[in-house]
């Protein structure tokens, strides 16, 4: 076991839509005294009982603004869960929605003013859904490169808007034309073209649109500098200053990210442990695409790394 005395370490934080690992409910017994609290308030503000929901291993089941109240919810009590065993961030970092859980993290914002712009963020969005117009889809088995000259095909229909290792890319765009790209892939040798159960295409600049209304949100909203670094997954830069990160999460939006060199900016800093903060294995596998030096604490090994 890992001693969590005084570890240092960069607490990463999921999105949502993650396949759930099966140890989700274990991690709720063992530290329901942390865990209760936040799905409970974030289940009275959905309106559904995410404890009972998770007890019966039903999450996968949960519409989509559901799933990420849940996946918020349970990583903020992840953060907390660890932070009370004595181990210390240096850094953090959200995969596209898990922004939000970071900043909570980070105490840039409160868990309930993060609730509410999380939701916020989605109910604007919601209307591009119902277009039906817009997917997402990702592609394993070919280079950045390689991918962008598919796309390029198209214009503006579609684009990249994550990297989560150098053979792992999402798209996003155009329903029809992210099928036609995924065809395309597979056509060059791609190992695997899988179009994404979501209607909403995140971080596709078509969500520019919505920046307007977020905006005059976010400047409602209270707002702290971090208490440690958040890593902005769009260009990397460290961002700490409450004008900076509003302008991120705004950003976050409609814009393309990059978790590939998020890991890798970590990597640079000297970091060789990440806390993978949130539902799901997700996190964890991509890292084993980056350094063999780099270790995770999951929800799965949490016990026998940390003793948590």
């Amino acid at each position: 076991m890992i001693s969590p005395d005084r570890l240092f370490c960069a607490f990463l934080f999921p999105g949502t839509g993650v396949p759930l690992s099966g140890f989700e409910a274990t991690f709720f017994e063992r530290n329901h005294t942390v865990l209760e609290p936040f799905l409970a308030d974030a289940g009275t503000y959905a309106g559904i009982d995410f404890i009972k929901i998770l007890q019966q291993d039903a999450i996968d089941t949960l519409p989509e603004r559901e799933n990420q109240i849940f996946a918020y919810a349970f990583s903020c009590a992840m953060h907390k869960t660890f932070t009370e065993k004595g181990m210390i961030p240096v850094v953090a970092a959200g995969y596209s929605m898990g922004i939000y859980a970071a900043l909570v993290a980070a105490g840039a914002i409160s868990f309930h003013n993060g609730l509410r712009t999380l939701d916020t963020a989605y109910q604007l969005m919601k209307p591009e859904a119902a277009l039906e117009r817009y997917g997402m889809g990702v592609v394993i088995g070919l280079i950045r490169d390689e991918l962008e000259r598919l796309c390029f095909r198209y214009g503006n229909q579609v684009c990249i808007v994550n990297s989560n290792n150098v053979t792992c890319h999402i798209i996003s765009g155009l329903r029809e034309t992210v099928q036609d790209v995924l065809t395309d892939a597979q056509n060059c040798g791609a190992l695997k073209c899988s179009i994404l159960s979501v209607n909403i295409p995140y971080h596709f600049p078509v969500l520019k649109k919505l920046r307007d209304p977020f905006s005059r949100f976010l400047e409602s909203e209270s707002w702290n500098p971090a208490s440690f670094p958040i890593i902005s997954s769009i260009d990397q830069k460290i961002l700490i200053n409450p004008s900076e990160l509003t302008f991120f999460v705004l950003k976050n939006l409609y814009t393309p990210i990059n978790w590939h060199q998020v890991i890798e900016k970590i990597i640079s800093e000297g970091i060789d442990m990440c806390v993978e903060c949130g539902p799901g294995l997700s996190l964890t596998k991509n890292g084993h695409f980056y350094s063999e030096h780099i270790h995770f604490i999951n929800v799965k090994n949490a016990l026998s790394k940390v003793g948590v």
